[in-house]
């Protein structure tokens, strides 16, 4: 298990039920693609004043914006520091194809990664705080539990009420998962009573 941070008392904490998954990338000669499985129902344990102080974290807009701006800054500025190389003799016009690439690159991420942000940011504060800590629950959780066992990526889908009443359809756009997979978890949450 991942090391938690976690200072608050035992009464912050409680058990819940995820579905584990454990997702493979194959590569072959007609390209990659991802090969799935159920793994085993986990009890894991969620400090409920962490998760608060996540979602927190999470829809503060300025600091997403402020995280945003470093990354892509310093990837712009690497570009017209190229850029400026440019007017040195020694180094000339080799800088510049690498310079223009990288400013650009660094703006356009930027540009693109404000606009997922901001579309994100919209979506969860619609949401109730409930539904706000039930949309950040996975994410949240998976940096606490192991995301690799051997060559498999894991990840983690909490069992409640709402997850028995999702659609194919929308297990596969939450989840990430393939269709037969999210059919075999439909079916394993339909001969299963969901915790109350």
């Amino acid at each position: 298990m991942k090391p938690v941070s976690c200072t608050h008392e035992a009464s912050h904490r409680v058990a819940m039920p995820f579905q584990e998954v454990l997702t493979m990338h194959v590569r072959a000669l007609s390209g990659e693609h991802r090969v799935q499985a159920l793994g085993e129902v986990i009890q894991a344990p969620v400090c409920l004043s962490c998760l608060k102080e996540y979602v927190a974290l999470k829809t503060d807009a300025k600091r997403a914006k402020r995280q945003l701006l470093l990354r892509h800054g310093l990837i712009s500025l690497a570009g017209a520091l190229l850029l400026l190389f440019t007017q040195l003799p020694s180094i000339g016009r080799i800088a510049l194809l690498p310079g223009v690439f990288a400013l650009g690159f660094g703006i356009l991420g930027y540009l693109r990664a404000q606009k997922e942000a901001e579309a994100r940011h919209k979506g969860l504060m619609a949401l109730d705080e409930a539904g706000r800590q039930r949309a950040l629950l996975p994410d949240f959780i998976r940096h606490q539990l192991p995301d690799k066992a051997g060559e498999n990526d894991l990840s983690y889908i909490p069992i409640d009420e709402e997850l028995a009443s999702l659609s194919t359809a929308a297990l596969m756009a939450r989840y990430g998962l393939l269709k037969e997979i999210a059919g075999q978890l439909k079916s394993k949450l339909a001969g299963a009573t969901p915790p109350s």
